[in-house]
């Protein structure tokens, strides 16, 4: 008994021993097997991913093989580069030099001559600084370049562009601080200088940095300094006779700005105080005008209406963007179409030729009875592809100007482009998940190409699924009428799929996808919209309560299905609750629901194109146009036929 319980251990010993070298064998062959059957590209990953890792733990003569092996990989400039990077203090400055010949075609070039130059100014090694020195607008090297032309003999280039940097209504960088303390010990940097980059921050910056600019003044401008912060902190001030005495016109220009920013917070307090104030005071003819110009910009913003008399009091000379575009608007808004022709006819000539200008003079003239004039401006709208295009078309019974053709590329073209060396990099970053340095290769390879090879590295961003950036580059080339290209269909399930079930337009998701995040799932805005969509996260939670969704849907906003889902259930709600109105509902989309509701007639109808132009914001002015005539474009792309009327049927009064 004893034998055959010895004998099956035996056995059993052997048959584990048996498999622990089959299993050994397998190991061995899959090794072997990887080595030689394993794609050169991949392995040119992996042991360009093993160089990176021998290099940042210390292991120059590993990383010194491992780089060998990839001089023909497209990242090689890269290896080279962290190499360089890592042990650029005691660098010798031939291989810096040699580098920036041999690869400044890659995003990495810029990246070490800014490296390079730090490096530089720490040792103090100006001349060679100023050798290595390309012009740039990164404010640190800018110092720093002022500092090495002072230092080598050059102050008053030094100083010019010191004077430049100076000028700004923020802190400054602190590689700053060593010119400017030269500049003031040599005279450049003078009292007038000080003073004017004070009133610069008064008016822009922040109140703790003027306060500190006021303290390097002379005693005699502190005085007149401290006036200055007194208002910026609350413009009530100016009214204090103890500090701006009746018939002393000395700090005229402080009261002035003081009713300003009264003006643009609380107009009718402005308004008060000016007819006081100006009894006191002798104000300039352009202090008078700014003034009366922020108080109807200031009802503007409140309520509109009671900007009209101080819009016309506005001399032409002096009028802003903002009081120059109302006054035509409410002219519009009230449908006075004499008054609004008179008003294009005072825009500057450059102004009149914009197509909303246009547009509204043939408006203007159709309503005075000039019809054949009004016709000829919207026959020379209608070749426009954009909002004011598509409306002319459609009020001359015209075809829309679509203009859709996209160009021939042969295969040629497309594969020498395809293998620049530079998209070669940028493959092969994004294949290695380092988006962020492959975007950045992107765009630094693109700037140096000619016209007609960006329009190929586009179709090839889009072939190869790289939304974004195909989409961006569309912006950098002359042929804009690829609208494959420009308008694509990413995602077309989802949004067929929600478009069905909310019963929308799926162009109309498409089009506030395209204007909201340029089809960037991660996309994420200042104030928190996330996603495709831009959904807020207490929008997203409100929709998912309301209609029982997952609660991890809050958690999902970036996934593109479900940011499509949330956004089509949001813009089916917000369409039912603005008269199936599609301009109203995008403005709602932007700027809020309660807006817009209080955007809409108490009486009466409005026809949608003048409620559009009459949106008190530019920004959802802009959107509404934006959203609409990207709906048309996709409405053709899908098949369908355009029709702006559907989207724009005219605006009802608000429900009580």
């Amino acid at each position: 008994m004893i034998n055959k319980i010895a004998h099956s251990g035996e056995n059993t010993l052997k048959r584990i021993l048996f498999f622990i070298y089959v299993l050994f064998i397998i190991a061995i062959l899959v090794f072997i097997a990887q080595k030689i059957y394993l794609p050169p590209q991949l392995n040119q990953r992996r042991l360009f991913v093993h160089a990176e890792q021998a290099l940042q733990n210390g292991q120059q003569d590993k990383f010194n093989k491992l780089k060998a092996k990839l001089v023909h990989y497209p990242l090689y400039p890269y290896l080279v580069y962290d190499d360089l990077s890592n042990r650029l203090s005691a660098l010798p400055e031939n291989e810096v030099k040699n580098y920036l010949a041999q690869y400044s075609d890659t995003a990495a070039a810029p990246e070490l001559r800014h490296q390079w130059l730090l490096t530089l100014a720490r040792a103090h090694k100006w001349p060679t600084f100023i050798q290595y020195y390309h012009h740039t607008k990164d404010a640190q090297v800018q110092c720093l370049y002022a500092q090495a032309l002072y230092q080598t003999g050059k102050p008053l280039k030094a100083y010019q562009l010191g004077e430049k940097l100076w000028m700004t209504p923020r802190s400054q960088v602190k590689d700053c601080d060593a010119l400017f303390a030269v500049m003031k010990e040599n005279g450049a940097l003078s009292d007038q200088l000080i003073w004017q980059r004070f009133l610069l921050i008064t008016k822009y910056g922040k109140t703790d940095l003027a306060h500190y600019l006021a303290k390097q003044l002379p005693s005699n401008m502190q005085t007149q300094a401290k006036l200055w912060l007194i208002v910026k902190q609350n413009s009530n001030q100016i009214m204090n006779p103890l500090l701006f005495p009746p018939q002393n016109n000395t700090h005229n220009q402080i009261i002035a700005y003081g009713l300003q920013k009264m003006g643009d917070v609380n107009p009718n307090r402005a308004v008060k105080s000016w007819k006081s104030l100006k009894q006191d005071h002798n104000f300039s003819d352009e202090q008078v005008q700014k003034i009366i110009q922020a108080i109807a910009v200031g009802y503007i913003r409140k309520n509109h209406y009671h900007s009209v008399p101080w819009l016309h009091q506005i001399n032409p000379k002096y009028l802003n963007n903002i009081a120059m575009n109302w006054r035509l608007r409410f002219a519009l808004e009230d449908r006075n179409w004499r008054g609004l022709l008179h008003w294009i006819n005072q825009l500057p000539a450059k102004e009149q030729k914009q197509s909303q200008w246009l547009y509204w003079r043939a408006q203007a003239l159709q309503h005075l009875g000039k019809k054949a004039q009004a016709d000829a401006i919207l026959q020379q709208l209608a070749k426009k592809r954009d909002y004011y295009g598509f409306v002319a078309a459609e009020k001359l019974g015209l075809p829309y100007p679509i203009h859709n053709q996209q160009l021939s590329i042969s295969d040629k073209d497309y594969q020498r482009v395809k293998n620049y060396p530079g998209f070669l990099r940028v493959n092969e970053l994004f294949a290695l998940q380092r988006n962020k340095e492959g975007v950045k290769e992107w765009w630094h390879v693109l700037k140096q190409l000619p016209e007609s090879d960006r329009y190929i590295a586009a179709r090839m961003a889009n072939l190869n699924g790289w939304n974004q950036i195909a989409l961006s580059t569309t912006g950098y080339i002359a042929h804009q009428d690829d609208l494959q290209l420009r308008f694509p269909q990413f995602y077309l399930s989802a949004v067929q799929k929600q478009a069905n079930s909310y019963n929308l337009m799926p162009e109309f998701i498409y089009a506030i996808i395209r204007q909201e995040s340029m089809f960037r799932p991660d996309a994420k805005s200042y104030a928190g919209a996330m996603g495709l969509m831009q959904l807020m996260p207490a929008t997203a939670n409100m929709l998912i309560q309301q209609d029982s969704l997952p609660q991890a849907y809050s958690n999902k906003l970036k996934e593109p299905e479900v940011n499509i889902k949330l956004g089509s259930q949001y813009l089916n709600r917000l369409l039912a609750a603005n008269q199936q109105n599609i301009a109203l509902t995008a403005a709602a989309y932007n700027a809020g629901p309660g807006r817009v509701r209080s955007w809409l007639p108490e009486t009466g109808v409005i026809p949608t194109d003048i409620w559009v132009d009459t949106i008190p914001y530019p920004e959802t002015r802009n959107y509404v146009k934006n959203v609409i005539t990207y709906a048309i474009i996709y409405q053709y792309l899908m098949g369908g036929k355009p029709d702006i009327n559907k989207m724009m049927p005219v605006v009802k009064p608000r429900s009580p």
